[in-house]
């Protein structure tokens, strides 16, 4: 009677752990996604950010509207 406890224990410890195992996997993909986000967003901005050094003094590039400064 006492080992089909024992079993029983350790059997919903294990259940447990790979519960919690599962939700850290899935948390460590949610970050790794947003990692990928920023990083894609980040290259974004600094690709806009060339286009701008590289246009003549006072072109607007067209969609730069937030990098040249403008005000919403």
């Amino acid at each position: 009677m006492a080992e089909g406890t024992r079993w029983n224990v350790t059997e919903d410890k294990l259940t447990h752990h790979e519960e919690i195992l599962t939700d850290l996997l899935s948390s460590q993909q949610e970050a790794r996604n947003t990692q990928i986000g920023i990083q894609g967003t980040l290259e974004l901005i600094l690709q806009r950010l060339d286009a701008l050094e590289r246009a003549p003094a006072g072109q607007t590039i067209e969609g730069d509207q937030f990098l040249n400064g403008a005000q919403y």
